[in-house]
Formats: C-alpha cells, structure tokens, sequence
C-alpha cells in the first residue's frame, strides 16, 4: 500500500472524530460565560 492510501485511510478515520470536536466547540461557543471552564473540562472528559 503506498504512503498516500495510507494516510487516506487515517484521514478517513478521523473524521467523525473532528466532527465530535466541531460540535463540543460550536456548543461551547453558545455556553460562554454560563458554565465554568471546569465544568466543560470535565463533561468533555467523560
């Protein structure tokens, strides 16, 4: 399998993983000032 196939396939896969991360961002971006950085930090930790 050559260099760039594989790295098609990585990119493939990570994809629903940095829409997960778009959408904590997007929704925290609503949250601003409600919810302490703590509290994020530990929802998205979970």
């Amino acid at each position: 399998m050559s260099d760039m196939k594989e790295k098609d396939i990585i990119l493939e896969e990570l994809k629903p993983i940095n829409a997960t991360i778009i959408d904590y961002i997007i929704a925290l971006t609503h949250l601003y000032g409600l919810v302490h950085k703590e509290k994020v930090v530990e929802i998205f930790n979970l």
